[in-house]
């Protein structure tokens, strides 16, 4: 049986349906360079905002994190001090840091110098002195909170690379930071 000759109207429906998938794809193709681009953007930016432009990851080594901290604090940081000015720990697997952790007392709300070195460990940890960034991961982890009652356990912050765990405990508040794959 031979094929029906396609009128004009069948004609014109199909050429509308190839112009529409090709303005589709033209669209397609758009998003994805623009997306592209805004990646690079990001990136660069954040090349530029570095704190240690030749480090991409402080969680490889401790002497990495150690610099970080160390250019976060405009000099020298303290890793052995006590809970009261803040303490930080380290945890360490298969050389690499696996745990950053900042602990230190609330009773009122955080000191000058415990904010100041909270404020640091996050620098550090975010490989940043972007002021916008650490400011939002500030607030997100209530650390210019006064009142105790305001302090949620278990309150969890993520930035593109970073991890955070807020805990809170007999006046005690700490910072867990673990690297994101």
């Amino acid at each position: 049986m031979p094929f029906p000759i396609p009128s004009e109207s069948s004609k014109e429906k199909k050429e509308r349906i190839r112009r529409n998938l090709r303005i589709i794809a033209i669209c397609v193709a758009c998003y994805y360079f623009i997306s592209a681009g805004f990646t690079w953007y990001n990136d660069y930016q954040a090349e530029k905002t570095r704190l240690l432009p030749e480090i991409e990851n402080v969680f490889v080594s401790e002497s990495d994190f150690t610099k970080a901290l160390n250019a976060a604090a405009k000099g020298s940081f303290e890793i052995s001090s006590d809970a009261d000015s803040g303490k930080l720990s380290l945890e360490r697997e298969d050389g690499a840091i696996a745990k950053a952790v900042f602990e230190a007392k609330f009773s009122k709300g955080l000191s000058g110098t415990q904010k100041e070195r909270a404020r640091a460990f996050l620098m550090a940890c975010e490989n940043t002195y972007d002021e916008k960034t650490i400011n939002k991961l500030i607030d997100i982890l209530c650390l210019n909170e006064t009142d105790p009652q305001k302090i949620k356990s278990g309150l969890q912050a993520k930035s593109r690379h970073v991890g955070y765990l807020l805990n809170f405990k007999d006046y005690t508040l700490s910072i867990e930071a673990v690297r994101l794959k």
